[in-house]
């Protein structure tokens, strides 16, 4: 049988009379019921209104947190605040409905825990932000806890909001079977109503969040902006095609480029080396980073700049790399500086060199005439004695006294040039045995009272002659300046320092004035005159350049008329070049 629009219509309206007298007998039979139905109704309601208000709370409380997290603006902590003081109040009042129902009251404890766990560890969470713990209270959020706990007290809150809704449609059948249908569609379009609300306060939470982190970003972006353009050293980024996407005006001033010209171009195109800048990028993205880079750029004039460059990669949320960020420190002046340095090296290495040279052979030439001055002296005084009259004498006695001098002079002066030019080998030195040695041939011929006090000494590497001429060079001077004491005290030691080790000669004669420590190891620097301590001047000198070729230091401390004590150190491992 085919239904035309009439008969349709007239059956809807039979029915729907039919269903309006059943209703009005239906309400006329149970007005009681209806309005006990009506007060469970509300009842329910005011059980959904709550629970919906408590999830309310915990939106705001999220929101607000999320938004401080993000911003640091306490103006976020105002919905929180609010929503911590009326959550409580609200779950008391929820726990107060429900008190007919044991399974709602299970519900609601296990919800008052989770709320209290939820407030914890969003206070934590802000604290730690106020700590500027940022990295911190950034992992409390992304790692999920946050949301677990939310997404709990969601389904609780739907458990419970499930439960009334299983009540209401149980005591609306108990009570008013007749009317079980339109019962149904108000609790439909209640609920309905219910679930547009709640989907458009969700809406709206999203929304108001997206904004609030659009607003952030924009700030954000705008402080990381202002923090690029304040280095002083060129700042750029570029995308995995090697691509310029950004600069700061640094860049702008080295290069005489631009911003948006630079923009899009190719990182290489602004070095002398643009193979060499690519190879620095691609290590870029491949190591993800780049230290202490070495090229140069090349300005729109042509004027040349040497940079070391640092890079590191940057990536998304996803950790997918999007490019690289790279800085660059300008190094003109210090490498100008160290070119100048290795010229003026090379400049004084050649000049010692030639000084080395000269000084051995002027000593070598004048050892000739010298020895004839000598010889024509001895003549004199052997054949010509009984002719010279006093004065004669003490002029032959003058001429050969200051001719063996100057010839001690040029020996020592030869000594000093060779040991610029002598190779240093290394071997084991036994220093105790050595400075035996030393000691036993410094006595020979030495009538005055002179103790040695030797402590244990460590052995050593070095050369050996060389280290023994220091030896003989400090010990001599400290017999030599100490002979007008009534006798003379020699203390010899060593101990460890630093990796070093650190030999001593302490003596109980003159000493000096420490504010001429300065000539001490110069060549032909004496602190004392001829007449009271004979000597070259050479002698520390020579112990200073050995012990320098040993890698060491040579050094003294004094008191004048209580003695000296002269130190040299060689280092435990001796490289030598």
């Amino acid at each position: 049988m085919k239904l035309t629009s009439d008969k349709i219509t007239t059956f809807f309206f039979t029915l729907l009379a039919i269903a309006l007298i059943a209703t009005l007998v239906v309400f006329y039979n149970n007005t009681k019921k209806v309005k006990l139905s009506a007060n469970l109704v509300e009842h329910t309601q005011e059980v959904l209104v709550k629970s919906n208000n408590v999830l309310l709370d915990i939106l705001n409380i999220e929101s607000g947190s999320r938004g401080y997290v993000l911003t640091e603006n306490e103006a976020f902590l105002k919905p929180f605040d609010k929503s911590i003081l009326t959550i409580n109040n609200r779950i008391r009042e929820l726990d107060s409905l429900t008190n007919d129902n044991q399974s709602q009251q299970t519900r609601i404890h296990t919800l008052v825990n989770l709320i209290e766990d939820k407030i914890t560890f969003t206070k934590n969470t802000i604290e730690l932000i106020k700590l500027k713990s940022l990295s911190e209270g950034e992992k409390m959020i992304s790692d999920g806890n946050g949301n677990i706990l939310s997404d709990k007290i969601r389904k609780l809150v739907a458990e419970i909001n499930s439960e009334e809704f299983n009540l209401l449609k149980l005591r609306k059948t108990e009570n008013d079977n007749n009317n079980q249908n339109s019962i149904l569609i108000l609790i439909s379009i209640f609920a309905l109503i219910v679930i547009i609300f709640v989907f458009v306060i969700v809406l709206i939470v999203k929304q108001h969040s997206k904004n609030k982190l659009a607003e952030n970003d924009k700030l954000v972006s705008k402080y990381a902006r202002s923090l690029i353009e304040a280095s002083l050293d060129p700042l750029v980024t570029i995308n995995a095609e090697g691509k310029i996407t950004d600069v700061n005006i640094a860049s702008v001033k080295i290069t005489g480029v631009a911003r948006e010209k630079l923009i899009g171009t190719d990182f290489s195109d602004y070095f002398t080396e643009p193979e060499k800048a690519q190879a620095g990028y691609h290590q870029a993205f491949e190591k993800g980073f780049v230290s202490d880079y070495p090229l140069t750029i090349k300005d729109k004039n042509g004027i040349l700049i040497d940079v070391l460059y640092n890079a590191s990669v940057y990536k998304d949320d996803n950790g997918n790399i999007k490019g690289v960020f790279a800085a660059a420190r300008d190094v003109t002046e210090q490498n100008y500086a160290l070119e100048q340095i290795r010229e003026r090296t090379a400049q004084y290495e050649s000049v010692n060199k030639e000084l080395e040279a000269f000084t051995y052979s002027v000593s070598h030439d004048l050892r000739a005439p010298l020895r004839a001055i000598n010889g024509y002296a001895k003549i004199l005084h052997e054949d010509y004695t009984s002719i010279l009259d006093e004065d004669g004498m003490n002029t032959l006695n003058s001429i050969m006294k200051n001719s063996k001098r100057m010839g001690e002079l040029i020996d020592d002066l030869l000594a000093f040039s060779r040991l610029g030019r002598k190779i240093v080998t290394v071997s084991e030195i036994n220093m105790s045995v050595l400075v035996k040695a030393v000691t036993e041939e410094a006595m020979v011929g030495n009538n005055g009272d002179v103790e040695f006090e030797i402590k244990e000494l460590f052995p050593a590497k070095g050369q050996q002659a060389l280290i023994k001429q220091v030896w003989v060079n400090l010990i001599s001077n400290a017999i030599k300046y100490s002979k007008h004491k009534s006798k003379t005290v020699i203390e010899i030691g060593s101990y460890n320092k630093d990796n070093l080790i650190v030999y001593s000669v302490k003596d109980n004669g003159a000493g000096f004035d420490m504010q001429y420590y300065d000539k001490l190891f110069g060549v032909f620097q004496r602190l004392h005159s001829q007449e009271e301590f004979e000597g070259t001047g050479i002698g520390l000198a020579i112990v200073q350049k050995i012990i320098q070729r040993h890698n060491g230091t040579a050094w003294a401390e004094s008191k004048l008329n209580e003695g000296s004590c002269f130190y040299f150190s060689l280092p435990i491992i001796n490289f030598l070049n």
